[in-house]
C-alpha cells in the first residue's frame, strides 16, 4: 500500500534514509538523519506550510510503501515542485530497504507518483542518479526517463577555507550586490549561459527570477535567527549582468553552498569569483563548501579543478515528459485488400491522358 507519510512513520523513514543515503549525504557534509529529526520536530509547522503556496510548501512531501502483511514501511519517495506553476516535479529521494529490493517496489512508487501528478497538470518529472548506479539508471530508463545532462559536485574541505582569508580580494569590474531590478538581466544571463536542451526541462521564465515577498521574509528570518546568511552579487558590464554569484553561509551544521553562473563570453572570471566566495565564507563557522557544475560549464569545472576542490560525485539529470501516446487500432490484411479493391482514382484513364498531353 502506498500512502502519504504520517508522523508515526518517522522512525521507519530515518531507518530507510540511514541505510540508503547516509554515505552519499555524508560526502556532502550533511547528516541526513539529523535533518529528518529536525523535520520531525517541525512537523506541525510543516503540515501548516503544506496548505498554502510558499517556498516550503513541499519541504516534506513524502509517500511511503507499507507492506500490508508485515505492517511496516519498507520504501519511500520524496518529491518537490521545481517550477513556480508546479508543472515540473522532482524526485528528491526514492529508496527501498535492502531486504525488500528486487520486488518492484521502487517502480510502483514512481508509477504512483506519475498517476497522481499527471492528472493535476504536471507535464514533466526529473531526478538525479549517480552515474555509477547502473541498476537505478536501467530502472528509470525502462519507465521513460532519459538523460539530459550531467552535474558534478565539488567540495572544498572546511579546514582549507582559512587559506583563502585575506584582507582584500580582487573582484571583476562591475562587481556589486544584486538588486531586485536585476531580475530581467539575470534571466537573460541564464538564457545565454544554458543550452536549450536544459532550458526546455528547467521551464524557467522571467517570474522565476523575481523574489516573492515570502522568499524575502524567509531570508530575513534565517539571517536574524543566525541560521543562514544568503547573499547575492552580480557583475555588470555595459548595462548587462554577465555573472551571478550566490553564497549561502551556514551557521548550523550544514555545508556552505556557492551558486555561480558566468556568461560564456566572460568565463575567465569564474576563478576570481570563486576565490571571493571562499574568502567571504572564511568569516563564518568552519564548514565544507559545496559547488555544482554542469557538463556544459567547462570553464567553471576547470576553475574548480585548478583550485583543487575535490570531485565527490557526478549525477545524471534525467527527465520524463508527460506525452500522451495514441495507439491506433491494428488494421487487418483483409481490410487492406478491401480498401485497395474499393479505391478509385479521381481521374479516368481518358482524363489522365488529356492531362498528361493536353494537345
Amino acid at each position: 500500500m502506498i500512502r502519504p507519510a504520517k508522523y508515526s512513520d518517522f522512525k521507519a523513514i530515518k531507518t530507510i534514509f540511514a541505510e540508503a543515503f547516509s554515505e552519499e549525504y555524508k560526502q556532502r557534509g550533511l547528516d541526513i538523519v539529523e535533518r529528518i529529526n529536525r523535520w520531525q520536530q517541525l512537523y506541525p509547522v510543516i503540515k501548516l506550510l503544506a496548505t498554502f503556496n510558499n517556498p516550503y510548501q513541499h519541504l516534506f512531501n513524502v509517500h511511503v510503501y507499507e507492506d500490508e502483511e508485515e505492517k511496516r514501511v519498507v520504501g519511500l519517495i520524496q518529491t518537490s515542485a521545481r517550477s513556480k506553476d508546479q508543472t515540473r516535479w522532482h524526485v528528491e529521494n526514492i529508496a527501498v530497504l535492502p531486504d525488500q529490493r528486487g520486488k518492484g517496489i521502487a517502480k510502483q512508487l514512481l508509477n504512483y507518483m506519475f498517476d497522481n501528478y499527471m492528472n493535476h497538470g504536471v507535464n514533466r518529472f526529473t531526478l538525479e542518479v549517480d552515474v555509477n548506479n547502473a541498476s537505478a539508471i536501467k530502472l528509470y530508463e525502462s519507465i521513460g526517463f532519459r538523460k539530459y545532462t550531467t552535474v558534478h559536485y565539488y567540495k572544498l574541505l572546511a579546514k582549507k577555507i582559512g587559506e583563502y582569508k585575506k584582507d582584500t580580494v580582487a573582484v571583476p569590474p562591475g562587481f556589486r550586490p544584486y538588486k531586485p531590478a536585476d531580475a530581467k538581466s539575470s534571466f537573460e544571463l541564464y538564457m545565454a549561459s544554458t543550452p536549450s536542451s536544459i532550458r526546455i526541462v528547467d521551464q524557467k521564465n522571467l517570474p522565476d527570477f523575481h523574489e516573492t515577498p515570502i522568499e524575502q521574509v524567509s531570508k530575513y528570518i534565517k539571517e536574524y535567527t543566525k541560521k543562514c546568511n544568503q547573499v547575492h552579487y552580480v557583475v555588470e558590464k555595459d548595462n548587462q549582468v554577465i555573472a551571478s554569484l550566490e553564497i549561502a553561509a551556514q551557521y548550523r551544521k550544514l555545508p556552505h553552498v556557492i551558486r555561480l553562473l558566468v556568461h560564456p563570453g566572460y568565463e575567465e572570471i569564474n576563478e576570481q569569483l570563486l576565490v571571493f566566495a571562499f574568502n567571504f565564507l572564511a568569516d563564518y563557522p568552519q564548514r565544507s563548501v559545496l559547488v555544482a557544475a554542469s557538463d556544459h560549464q567547462k570553464a567553471k569545472i576547470k576553475a574548480l579543478n585548478d583550485l583543487n576542490l575535490k570531485l565527490i560525485s557526478s549525477d545524471f539529470l534525467m527527465v520524463k515528459d508527460n506525452f500522451q501516446i495514441v495507439k491506433l487500432p491494428e488494421v487487418s490484411n483483409e481490410s487492406i485488400k478491401m480498401e485497395k479493391k474499393n479505391f478509385k482514382p479521381i481521374f479516368s484513364k481518358k482524363d489522365y491522358a488529356i492531362w498528361k498531353d493536353p494537345r
